[in-house]
């Protein structure tokens, strides 16, 4: 309900005797759904999902339940135990006006199948009201095309269903015998109420229609088939038309309710498609850690603009969709990618705030390693003075770089540390002043008002906030906190060399409107990348960034080393000395899940390549056996047979099991590199870690 009516209905409360822990966790871990991407959290008994609190109740009787003590206005009826109106309505003494059975009931005002019959709703009449079983919501809207087109004198359906709860999953006593059999097991055949219910919603067809339903090993699946004696003449050309009509004809009341399928790949998308696809991104968003408002609004803007008969009938409108989904973030990570501000006059001043922890100071250096890169001369001055440690590493890291650190130490204030800091930088015309400021380990009014004075007195070209991208939703917190009190003028994400796709970046920018700068990529002085939006949002999606890829390549390899590389590999002369020698140069390029992460179609299948295993041990232990080789075996890898094996074995430390596991990697890999030096995407068989060590 929340992600398709988000902005018209909102969960407040649910009465369940289950207790809450339980439920937080069968929501959590779905099995046929999987893992819910978002948090799910219990807070005094109350379910908390994305931030949102759902008060959770358990009452026996639905007459007791306080429902108007949290608005409630509408009540959902589930548990399959109330479908009897007449208890059923006890929901409504104590506030909300309507109540919906999600099952076929008894003495309900009415029975509504959407498309059907729901035209005969009256709000001033129907108080409780059912819409049906799912195999009903399945059959009547046939039977409707149906008789209204050639009429049905009789009928018989059928439908497959999977399992329910009321079965067993094993063989069990059951009063009906049928479903006393294992449900994991058999076809059971059994009873269904579905073809009678039809009679609720179309009165004209009560008595005309009979069924039967057979429950299947599944725990997800509904297949009806209905067979009609008709009242006159037709043919397949006709029905195919009317069905046809009645699912696209936007006067239809069945349309965007049925859809109609003529062949298994088709041009046009329907608004369930469209539907199903930003649900996928949703999921997408929330994976990346963007915030669930800001993935809501999102979603709403996308579906604004691609919902239309333009792009839903257009000649390619799965690309249409894409091409939409991609702007809209662009648009909302920002179209350009943003460079520093620099003073008009005297040098420029970079105040750097952000929470410990956030790599607020190793980021000052890398900024102050770009300047100098650019011809600038810059000055770095270390204005925290509550982390013991901050002063050392600040200092530590100008050495490293030959840029001159400004410090009186942690006795003085952060003030006079500043303006005898700027005072230095006049001294030896320094253009870039960056002033690390004091990390806390949580925001206070102390820290704030310090930066604030900060920025009063010295008036920054810049003030920048770092967050670290692996921090969710406390990263968008900080944010906000900060942008209120100093007014942020850019971010710098760090950590963008871990598993953080980056969605915290577009939350920060949703909530403080301030743009992302650059993105921190590793503890290199050099690991500080330009931020790109389009890059950024195609790394958010799952869609990879292979620009960005390219670009860390020709700084490692070279474009010379690419093409001979390449050659190598098209004309299958590719041995191990190459493949030690290229994963030499890639493990400088970043870790490998970071890698990954950036290659179109290997992101989403990377538990298969097992990247979280391959660390430094691993390639350690994968050069040695390497080494532990005679040339020609390097040269020519199927030589390699088992005496040769034992003896790469011994000499490398492994087995000969491991031996055979890295022979069979390099084949793997081989192909893959094969596939991109030919511009191809890769298939992907699994990348696993030397036996012992998953």
């Amino acid at each position: 309900m929340l992600d398709f009516h988000g902005d018209e209905l909102e969960v407040v409360a649910i009465n369940d005797l289950t207790d809450s822990e339980t439920n937080a966790h069968l929501f959590k871990y779905d099995t046929n759904y999987g893992r819910y991407p978002g948090e799910v959290d219990v807070i005094d008994g109350d379910l908390v999902i994305d931030g949102h609190r759902i008060a959770v109740i358990s009452e026996r009787d639905p007459g007791q339940i306080p429902w108007g003590d949290h608005g409630v206005e509408i009540v959902v009826e589930s548990t399959g135990i109330f479908t009897d109106a007449s208890r059923a309505r006890g929901h409504l003494n104590h506030g909300p006006s309507k109540v919906v059975i999600s099952a076929p009931a008894k003495n309900e005002d009415l029975t509504i199948v959407l498309g059907v019959n729901d035209d005969a709703y009256d709000p001033a009449l129907h108080h409780v009201v059912s819409n049906a079983s799912c195999t009903t919501n399945c059959l009547a809207p046939m039977a409707k095309v149906l008789d209204d087109t050639v009429g049905i004198k009789s009928g018989i359906m059928s439908t497959i269903h999977a399992y329910t709860n009321d079965q067993a999953i094993l063989d069990t006593v059951h009063s009906d015998l049928r479903r006393a059999r294992a449900a994991g097991m058999n076809i059971i055949p059994t009873t269904t109420g579905a073809a009678k219910a039809v009679g609720l919603v179309l009165p004209h067809l009560n008595g005309k229609l009979n069924g039967m339903a057979y429950r299947v090993p599944t725990s997800t699946v509904s297949v009806v088939d209905l067979v009609i004696d008709a009242q006159r003449a037709t043919d397949a050309e006709e029905i195919n038309a009317a069905f046809e009509k009645a699912a696209n004809d936007l006067e239809s009341p069945l349309h965007g309710i049925l859809e109609y399928e003529t062949a298994r790949w088709r041009g046009a998308i329907s608004e369930k498609d469209l539907e199903s696809a930003l649900r996928e991104v949703r999921l997408a968003l929330l994976e990346a850690d963007v915030n669930y408002k800001v993935a809501r609004d999102y979603i709403k803007a996308v579906r604004a603009r691609a919902n239309t008969e333009e792009v839903m009938r257009s000649p390619t409108p799965l690309n249409r969709v894409v091409e939409i989904i991609k702007d809209e973030l662009v648009s909302l990570l920002g179209t350009e990618s943003p460079s520093l501000q620099r003073a008009s006059q005297g040098p420029t001043i970079i105040l750097m705030v952000g929470l410990q922890g956030s790599g607020k100071t190793t980021t000052s250096a890398k900024l102050a390693l770009r300047a100098k890169k650019a011809g600038d001369r810059p000055l770095l001055i270390a204005a925290d003075v509550y982390r013991p440690a901050a002063i050392d590493q600040l200092q530590a890291l100008g050495r490293q770089l030959d840029i001159e650190v400004f410090e009186l130490g942690a006795d003085e204030k952060p003030v006079k540390i500043v303006k005898q800091g700027l005072e230095r930088a006049s001294q030896i015309g320094a253009g870039t002043v960056i002033v690390d400021t004091a990390g806390r380990l949580h925001i206070d009014k102390d820290m704030m008002s310090e930066i604030t004075d900060l920025r009063d007195k010295f008036k920054p070209t810049e003030v920048l906030l770092v967050a670290d991208a692996m921090s969710g939703q406390d990263a968008v917190n900080a944010a906000a906190a900060f942008d209120e009190a100093v007014g942020i003028t850019g971010v710098v994400l760090s950590k963008m060399d871990g598993d953080a796709r980056g969605g915290a970046a577009l939350s920060i920018r949703a909530v403080t409107g301030a743009p992302i700068k650059f993105l921190g990529i590793g503890e290199r002085p050099d690991a500080l990348e330009q931020f790109h939006p389009d890059r950024l949002a195609g790394r958010i999606l799952g869609r990879g960034d292979m620009s960005t890829l390219v670009e860390r390549a020709e700084q490692e390899f070279g474009e010379q080393d690419a093409k001979v590389w390449r050659r190598r590999l098209q004309d299958g002369e590719f041995d191990l000395n190459d493949f030690i020698e290229q994963i030499s140069k890639v493990r400088q390029m970043g870790p490998i899940s970071q890698i990954v992460n950036m290659i179109p179609g290997l992101s989403s299948i990377k538990d298969k390549i097992q990247v979280d295993e391959i660390d430094d041990d691993f390639f350690n232990q994968f050069e040695a056996i390497v080494f532990s080789m005679t040339p020609e075996e390097r040269h020519k890898p199927d030589i390699i047979n088992g005496s040769r094996r034992r003896r790469i074995a011994k000499g490398s430390g492994t087995s000969p099991q491991e031996v055979n596991q890295l022979l069979n990697q390099f084949k793997t890999a081989k192909g893959i590199m094969k596939d991109l030096a030919l511009g191809k995407m890769p298939g992907m068989a699994g990348v696993r870690a030397p036996a012992g060590r998953r």
